[in-house]
């Protein structure tokens, strides 16, 4: 069935920015689409409402409904892909926006962002990707933003989890092995598990304090300030929706059915958002990319990388370490 084109302009709030060929249902959609880019806006979500604008607008182009569906994201995606040359990384983390932005009017929304035609096609894309990529090994600040968008929006305990895992990594600079279950000796150390006794919060910051290893003996101390809204706001959802699960456990990172997270159990429920494999370090070394492209002063990143301790380089591969080196002594 076709649905009659929407005109949609850059001032969504403006009556006059929106035209409709049709009857009751047409100014239906006409008023929900507006309403929509409205309440983003008013809540100063500029980025959802830049994704979202493209999605209307390809609908509106190709006269389909808005509604998402499993038929119409994989339509958006390689329109996105082909036509606007856009890299399927790009695509992906667009559309863990749009799925965010969308679930206030449509529930499934989000759980369409990782239906298996939506991934699969994603996947395909990446496959012939003319960069070349094969693997992300830096996780991007675009990127960052698609994953938290996803499971920010949901009450979902192992989404909040698996959040609280994303920014600590990420904006805590801190290795996967060093967060979650892994085997035995795997880095060629005794692995301690996080406990939760090593977690505080109060209501301006928070802070984790990583188990010893060998070369840090007394741990890693992890703060998050209430200014840097993004890692604090999920780290204490997170810690709420623990202490209420499961208050007599000693562990800091549980599951909602009550096991250990294990880094392999990670990486997969980011590999559903992410269209290509994703390193097990990505979001670190992308924390440490981050910082230096905020022209943070190289000692005062390796200080907070820890990049001191040789034990610490493991897992970040040879070329991503030379540029985090690289670009680190450019901004001196």
């Amino acid at each position: 069935m076709a649905f009659p084109m929407i005109q949609v302009n850059n001032n969504p709030t403006d009556d006059s920015s929106v035209t409709v060929n049709g009857g009751p249902h047409e100014r239906s959609v006409q008023q929900r689409d507006a309403a929509l880019a409205a309440l983003l806006e008013a809540h100063g979500q500029p980025s959802k409402l830049s994704a979202l604008a493209k999605y209307l607008q390809f609908c509106n182009d190709g006269f389909v409904s808005a509604v998402p569906t499993p038929d119409t994201l994989v339509s958006f995606i390689t329109f996105m892909c082909t036509s606007k040359n856009q890299t399927p990384s790009t695509v992906a983390s667009m559309l863990s926006v749009i799925c965010s932005a969308l679930q206030s009017f449509y529930p499934e929304a989000k759980g369409l962002r990782t239906h298996d035609h939506v991934v699969d096609t994603l996947k395909n894309f990446a496959i012939y990707d003319i960069t070349g990529r094969r693997v992300i090994e830096c996780i991007t600040l675009d990127q960052l933003s698609g994953l938290i968008a996803h499971f920010s929006t949901t009450p979902s305990h192992d989404d909040k989890l698996v959040l609280a895992i994303i920014v600590t990594s990420f904006y805590g600079m801190a290795r996967l092995n060093d967060l979650l279950v892994e085997k035995a000796n795997v880095c060629g150390e005794h692995q301690h598990i996080p406990l939760r006794q090593s977690a505080t919060i109060s209501a301006d910051k928070c802070s984790i304090i990583l188990p010893p290893i060998k070369g840090h003996t007394n741990g890693f101390v992890l703060p998050f300030h209430a200014d840097v809204v993004q890692p604090y706001q999920a780290i204490k959802e997170y810690f709420a929706s623990r202490d209420a699960s499961f208050p007599r456990e000693t562990q800091l990172w549980l599951r909602e059915d009550g096991t250990a997270p294990s880094g392999e159990w990670f990486l997969k429920r980011l590999q559903l958002l992410l269209p290509i494999h994703v390193s097990r370090n990505a979001l670190r070394a992308g924390g440490v990319l981050a910082q230096v492209d905020a022209g943070i002063p190289e000692h005062l990143v390796r200080a907070m990388c820890h990049w001191s301790c040789d034990i610490c380089h493991i897992h970040i591969s040879k070329d991503t370490k030379d540029k985090m080196i690289g670009s680190m002594r450019s901004e001196i």
